[in-house]
This record gives C-alpha cells, sequence and structure tokens, in this order.
C-alpha cells in the first residue's frame, strides 16, 4: 500500500503513532453515533479505537484493518483482555484499497493517523475508496491531523501536514458533505508535544450522499 514497510515498524516497535489508548474525543464522541450497523477503522495498528467504538454502540460491529500480523496480534490480546467479544470487535489483515469490506458497506468509518500516513499524491485513491465503503447515508469521521505548515504533505513525512481543506478538497468530489467540524474541545485534546510541537487538530464528521 505504501513505501513505509509498516510491518517491519511493527516488529521493531518504532511505532510513535501508538499513543497507548483511543484518543479522548473519539471515546467522548462514539456513544453519540447511534449506529446499530457495521463501522470501520483502517490503520487501527493496536485496535484502541476499535474497542472504543463496540463500547460505544451495544449494538456495533467494528472491523479494524491493519497491514501488519503483528499489529493484529496485538489487538486481539487486547481486545481479548478488555471483554469486548470477538463477534464486536474484529481485525483483519488487509490493504485499505483491495479491501472488498468483507461482503457490505459501513455506516461509520473512522480515520484518524491513516489519511496522514498516506503519499498526498493517494489522496484522491483515498477518498474514492471511503466512497465505496460507507453506506449512502453513513458517515466518515476524521481526525483531522496533523495540521501544521501548508497542510499538502510538501514537508515530508509520514506522518503528511494535513488541513481540513485537505480532506474536503477530495472528499466533496465523491459525493461526501461535511456535517460537523472545527476544533476540539481543550478537555478531549491530545497532546503532540514529545511528537512534534507543531501538531495540531480538528475533527470533521462527513456524510454520503444517499443515491
Amino acid at each position: 500500500m505504501s513505501t513505509v514497510d509498516w510491518q517491519q515498524r511493527w516488529v521493531d516497535g518504532n511505532t510513535p503513532w501508538d499513543f497507548g489508548a483511543a484518543h479522548p474525543f473519539l471515546v467522548h464522541k462514539s456513544s453519540s453515533f447511534s449506529l446499530t450497523g457495521r463501522a470501520l477503522v483502517p490503520g487501527c495498528g493496536s485496535g484502541y479505537d476499535v474497542l472504543a467504538l463496540a463500547r460505544g454502540g451495544r449494538e456495533r460491529t467494528v472491523i479494524g484493518l491493519d497491514l501488519s500480523e503483528v499489529a493484529r496480534k496485538r489487538a486481539i490480546a487486547l481486545r481479548d483482555d478488555s471483554g469486548v467479544s470477538a463477534e464486536r470487535a474484529q481485525f483483519v489483515v488487509a490493504d485499505f484499497f483491495e479491501y472488498d469490506g468483507g461482503g457490505g458497506r459501513f455506516e461509520l468509518v473512522y480515520d484518524y493517523t491513516f489519511f496522514c500516513a498516506l503519499p498526498p499524491a493517494w489522496r484522491e485513491r483515498w477518498a474514492a475508496k471511503m466512497a465505496q465503503l460507507v453506506s449512502p447515508g453513513g458517515r466518515l469521521f476524521t481526525l483531522v491531523f496533523p495540521v501544521y505548515g501548508r497542510g499538502d504533505g510538501s514537508e515530508g513525512g509520514p506522518p503528511f501536514s494535513v488541513s481540513p481543506e485537505a480532506y474536503a478538497t477530495v472528499l466533496e468530489p465523491v459525493g461526501f458533505v461535511q456535517e460537523e467540524g472545527g476544533a476540539i474541545p481543550s478537555e478531549y485534546a491530545r497532546d503532540y508535544s514529545s511528537m512534534n510541537p507543531s501538531f495540531q487538530e480538528r475533527y470533521a464528521i462527513w456524510v454520503l450522499r444517499k443515491e
């Protein structure tokens, strides 16, 4: 999927994007989504976000997708220790761009550190794939990170710099409409000072227009 060897990163433990817990804002928002169908977390890593979404909806099945078998095994171990059932939190090793959704589309997809990990030239492909995976009327919850510089990834990466406009530029042409978004309240914001003091974050929730 990418020129970065993500599997080797996990083998080496070189995973600075792994914060050890789900983002506080996701935990806050997860119960507000009245979804009882399926949700997807691409680039799920250790699975914290998958577990947070599974806990937030009693009838919700959440699938975590990652390229790394090492990450998958870690996510399964965390799930088994968490009390969340294997039926409600599932983990799959697959390439996002080749993933068929496991036979269906998703009412919710959550993207945090996935969009920013992709080469900027792939952003239109990312949006087109999201439009294939999200159900008409379904939601794409983007945690816009890292916001800094020009926001076009020209500073290098991963993570490549992003901006709210970078998401809108590729999502709107494929049928997504922004439902809400803006700054993350300070009580739910994550501290990135140890990673890069310049990093900021926003959020945006998108709805795929019904066909």
